[in-house]
């Protein structure tokens, strides 16, 4: 699995994760679940343009 399908599948994954805890009444941690799959999604697409986005405190700005 290239890199960019094992990203892909975890935001994937982690969405899914998200929409079964808020369904179950978890909201809070369903909308954790939810941004870091939006994150890693958008991380992906970055990485597709060779974007390097980093994590943490840097994750504001982007390594051109």
């Amino acid at each position: 699995m290239t890199e960019v399908r094992r990203r892909l599948q975890s935001a994937q994954d982690r969405l899914a994760a998200a929409k079964t805890l808020f369904e179950g009444g978890h909201a809070p941690d369903a909308v954790s679940r939810a941004y870091y799959g939006v994150f890693e999604a958008a991380r992906t697409l970055l990485l597709l343009e060779d974007i390097n986005a980093r994590r943490g405190r840097e994750s504001s700005r982007l390594s051109l």
